[in-house]
């Protein structure tokens, strides 16, 4: 299916008012960036970091889960 099959299943997700696990995740590291870039140093920035990381392994793994699922 490739890139054209994963087109028309995220327009079928939208028009039903569902996001893709990774668009959610892709979102949620960019607000986490968002906050890390004003945060000032101390404890809660590494703590930060941390999460940052975990939602883009989350996100990596959701992107090969699809891609995989595509390929089938």
């Amino acid at each position: 299916m490739g890139d054209i099959g994963g087109a028309v299943g995220f327009r079928i997700m939208a028009e039903a008012g569902v996001l893709p696990e990774e668009i959610v995740l892709k979102k949620q590291v960019i607000a986490a960036q968002a906050r890390l870039a004003v945060m000032p140093d101390g404890p809660d920035r590494g703590t930060l970091l941390a999460e940052i990381a975990r939602l883009q392994m989350r996100q990596a793994i959701a992107e090969k889960a699809r891609r995989r699922f595509m390929r089938n």
